[in-house]
């Protein structure tokens, strides 16, 4: 087959030109200011700049209007014009400049390409001036300064960013997700300068308020997530021409994700992977996979061993000697470590951790509907034909499975509640068993109705051979040939689907109050996604309370998730949030939740299950509708038919 033809480019038909300055601008502004979060920091750093000893930051509801206010040393008539103006700045006179650089703007382009796509208003006074300067522009186009009343320093504020670019307004993500940038950037700069007070606020209310005068360790324990701060371990070592200072969080306090780790050169914050690669690599052995630590990590060195313009972000650098730099933080964080008390401690579970669902309540106030009414879950029992006891004294986590009876999905033929339906007999003896083996050399994704319901038609149910590194179970299904299925996926799957089915009946989701609530300790960027996840949660069946300072209290959750990690799966929807990762309708938000819950409180790989367990997880999941696919869209089992294992061993010419 031959390749398409390649339309050729079409011929310029208009002269070239000189592009007009305010369309400049507005292209530039697409390198500079990409999002909200980087018009903030060029405002801050513009603060810090400017000698300020105290910086407040106001966001609005929409994150595209916000204001920095200063004490700094403010600006006169003329500078206050250039201000505005692309290229025109204080800090550099010539290129040898560059290496001597002690400020973190040097470019004269930020402010130009914020006025550039915003309605951008500057007040401003010096400390000798009787009064302030006003200066507005929209678009672009500014208006004459003009005398106001104004404290010393300056006050920027930003209205309707990228109102004249609505291109790059669909390329935003939901408000509370800008808002958790623009958390990040003020964060960044804030741990710049521990010297220097800031503030922020977000729809009125503070969100972070740092004191002038910390250290950096101080500095970062108030901006991390609550009770980090308390294992800190100080850096601070000088390998020739580097020193290394900072801070990082013991390998008893690690995250899922490096979103709590920050590093800065000559005051400057940074991205450069390879420090943070150096940081992790002093933790091996230490922490486990997938798991990171938090870390603040401030590089101090000549000017002429760091090239700063490298990118217009000014976040970007190019050290002369990586691998002096990566190994200067490797050493500074293993010493750190190695000076720690390391020894393994015996550390209490938060409250609510580990703890067994309240005993079923007196119906008349003891369970709480998540929509109407709720009722208490039956009791556990072994002698019961459709689930196994999970609470007798003594279990462990993933040693027993919970299912709960009478489940079933509308439209489903079910002999008795909670059941399959009874299997059909045998057909007789001069007709096939079944359809032919269809060869699955793949995951199922072809046929699947028909391949479960030819399961559940078998004469015999599947019957479970066993385990595979406590993560694959294997069953026999007779002439169809053998099954793996991934017991955590399963899992997840038939809670999954008994949670969608018990929302849609009339009593609604069955809640139970939890004897002592479990709590969650956010970090000041997660606040304001818990808040706008918290009503989809409580129509979920989980209801959510403040505690005080940055820790929240669960109080109930859906019977149906008694095994649920709570902690984890509230930090899972709050990374989602901070993605923009969450539909925005109920329903499908609901649905969302359900999924990330049934994920945590399914049985996990390395979960040893009984043999009645196992069987029971099968049984469970061919009556199941749509049970080939997790709620994520990964297979819950393949099948090998008989035809497959023949031609592996040869037993095929």
């Amino acid at each position: 087959m031959s390749d398409p033809p390649v339309a050729a480019a079409a011929p310029a038909t208009a002269p070239i030109a000189r592009l007009p300055t305010r369309l400049i601008n507005q292209i530039a502004a697409g390198e500079v200011v990409t999002r909200p979060a980087a018009a903030l920091k060029e405002l801050v750093e513009n603060s810090l700049d400017a000698g300020a000893g105290r910086i407040e930051v106001s966001v609005e509801e929409d994150a595209l209007s916000f204001s920095v206010r200063d004490d700094g040393v403010g600006m006169a008539a003329d500078d206050l014009v250039l201000a505005v103006e692309r290229y025109a700045t204080s800090k550099i006179r010539e290129l040898d400049d560059l290496q001597r650089l002690t400020t973190r703007g040097f470019r004269g382009e930020a402010l130009a390409a914020i006025a550039a796509v915003s309605r951008l208003e500057i007040v401003t006074r010096t400390p000798d001036a009787l009064e302030g300067l006003r200066l507005r522009v929209s678009g672009g186009q500014a208006s004459p300064p003009e005398p106001c009343a104004a404290n010393p320093g300056t006050t920027i504020a930003v209205r309707d960013l990228f109102f004249n670019t609505p291109a790059r307004l669909k390329f935003l993500r939901a408000a509370v997700a800008e808002w958790g940038h623009m958390l990040q950037a003020f964060v960044r700069q804030s741990l710049t300068r521990p010297d220097v007070a800031f503030s922020i606020r977000w729809r009125g209310r503070p969100y972070l308020d740092l004191p002038a005068g910390q250290s950096i360790r101080d500095r970062l324990a108030q901006v991390l997530p609550t009770g980090a701060g308390q294992d800190l371990l100080s850096l601070d070592l000088t390998l020739h021409e580097v020193r290394v200072t900072g801070a990082v969080t013991g390998p008893r306090t690690t995250r899922r994700d490096r979103r709590h780790q920050y590093a800065f050169v000559n005051g400057r914050p940074i991205v450069f992977r390879p420090l943070m690669f150096a940081l992790e690599e002093a933790y091996r052995g230490l922490i486990m996979t997938q798991r990171y630590p938090m870390a603040a990590v401030m590089l101090t060195l000549p000017g002429e061993l760091v090239d700063v313009n490298v990118h217009p972000t000014k976040e970007q650098v190019r050290f002369r000697n990586e691998a002096l730099v990566a190994g200067a933080v490797h050493r500074a964080v293993l010493e750190a470590l190695r000076a720690a008390d390391l020894v393994p401690r015996l550390q209490m579970p938060p409250p609510g951790a580990g703890l067994k669902l309240a005993a079923p309540p007196m119906p008349k106030d003891g369970t709480r509907p998540a929509t109407r009414t709720a009722a208490p879950a039956p009791p556990l029992r072994l002698d019961q034909p459709d689930l196994t006891d999970a609470s007798r004294d003594g279990a462990q986590p993933g040693d027993q499975l919970d299912f709960i009876p009478g489940f079933g999905l509308p439209g489903e033929s079910q002999g008795t509640e909670g059941t399959n339906p009874p299997p059909s007999p045998p057909p007789p003896s001069n007709t096939p068993a079944g359809p032919a083996p269809v060869p699955y050399a793949e995951p199922v994704a072809r046929d699947e109705a028909s391949l479960i319901e030819r399961l559940r038609r078998l004469p015999h149910p599947p019957r479970m051979l066993g385990q595979v590194a406590e993560t694959y179970l294997l069953a026999e299904a007779g002439a169809e040939g053998m099954l793996v299925i991934d017991q955590h996926a399963a899992h997840e799957k038939i809670l999954y689907l008994r949670y969608l089915h018990a929302a849609e009946r009339p009593d609604g989701i069955q809640v139970q109050p939890l004897m002592i609530p479990h709590s969650i300790d956010l970090a000041p960027e997660d606040e304001p996604a818990l808040e706008t996840l918290r009503p989809a949660l409580a129509e979920a069946g989980f209801e959510l309370e403040p505690f005080g300072g940055r820790t929240w209290l669960v109080q109930a959750i859906p019977v149906l998730f008694d095994r649920l990690d709570v902690p984890a799966f509230l930090r899972d929807l709050i990374d989602d949030v901070g993605q923009g990762d969450l539909p925005r309708e109920m329903r499908r938000l609901r649905e969302r939740i359900c999924a990330r819950a049934a994920c945590r409180a399914a049985v996990k790989a390395g979960d040893r299950l009984a043999p009645e367990e196992m069987q029971r997880l099968l049984h469970d999941l061919l009556g199941t509708a749509d049970a080939l696919r997790c709620p994520h869209g990964r297979p819950t089992l393949l099948l090998l038919t008989r035809d497959q294992l023949d031609r592996q061993f040869g037993r095929l010419g």
